[in-house]
């Protein structure tokens, strides 16, 4: 598994400040492979850019900014190799526990 600030340089873009929520929600994108699709994926799927930035808030009270970002990958990781499929909340469950 890569380090979090290799994968954070690697998909952060350089021309503006965002909101650390965006950050997190296009991060969480990315990592999931779900970056620059065409719209109709996005409503075939129903990913929904408002319900999952409500997600990142939920998750940025819990982690830092770079923990969250950690966790993701963690939480990516694990959902590959273990063939389950997860949201951003899922990170916040009480019942998980995301090593960091």
């Amino acid at each position: 598994m890569k380090h979090i600030s290799e994968l954070a340089k690697k998909y952060k873009k350089k021309d503006f400040e965002k909101n650390p929520i965006h950050e997190l929600v296009d991060f969480y994108l990315v990592v999931r492979g779900w970056a620059n699709k065409p719209k109709g994926f996005y409503l075939k799927a129903q990913i929904s850019y408002p319900r999952l930035c409500r997600e990142a808030k939920e998750v940025l009270k819990v982690f830092k900014d770079d923990e969250a970002m950690q966790a993701i990958d963690s939480m990516n990781y694990r959902a590959k190799k273990q063939g389950f499929s997860w949201t951003l909340r899922t990170i916040i469950k009480k019942d998980l526990k995301v090593k960091l």
